[in-house]
């Protein structure tokens, strides 16, 4: 089911690159989740949005979130 979702939504996996890393070193600590830290710093590194109604990824600068 994973699969085809992701082909519907043309998503692709991203893996930890070091440009990630270093982004999410400059992070404040709003978001408590790590793996929720490491989505926000890949989306800034990438220029990328985030699909999510997670109020505390939103407080993030220059995080585009997708979600009505």
């Amino acid at each position: 089911m994973v699969p085809h979702r992701r082909a519907k939504l043309q998503a692709r996996i991203l893996p930890v690159q070091l440009d990630h890393i270093a982004v999410l070193g400059t992070l404040r600590s709003i978001h408590k989740d790590p793996f929720d830290r490491m989505l926000i710093a890949q989306a800034l590194a990438g220029d990328l949005y985030l699909l999510t109604n997670d109020e505390a990824i939103r407080r993030y600068e220059g995080v585009r979130c997708v979600w009505d």
